[in-house]
């Protein structure tokens, strides 16, 4: 089974983690969707995606992994959306610590109405 699902809706990737996935089947489906995202922004969904056990070295390895594909999107955009505070800490985190090193811009976003207004009312 996928760990997400994806959709283009009016030039935005959105893309929504599907329950029980974790961030290694993630980082597996970002890097066989990615080249269809070149040149628009993502939303990722990320509530449902496990992180019980996920630690700060997961974080880091993620990023790790992180840093060379996002070169393929150079300068674009995307916004995580977690509401609930556990997923939240995790991807503000996660932003945080992939601040220059990822080659697009990352942020965590409580809600989608926030996300959207980022990335489609803020410049690249």
């Amino acid at each position: 089974m996928e760990p997400a699902k994806s959709e283009i809706i009016n030039g935005i990737v959105h893309n929504t983690a599907l329950a029980g996935s974790i961030l290694p089947d993630i980082l597996e489906y970002i890097k066989v969707n990615i080249a269809d995202w070149v040149g628009k922004n993502v939303i990722w969904n990320v509530d449902a995606i496990n992180l019980a056990d996920t630690t700060s070295q997961d974080i880091k390895w993620f990023i790790d992994c992180g840093e060379k594909i996002s070169e393929i999107r150079m300068g674009q955009k995307t916004a995580i959306v977690a509401k609930n505070d556990f997923h939240f800490g995790m991807m503000r985190m996660l932003a945080m610590l992939a601040e220059g090193r990822f080659h697009i811009t990352l942020s965590a976003f409580r809600n989608l109405e926030s996300a959207m207004h980022w990335v489609e009312e803020s410049p690249n």
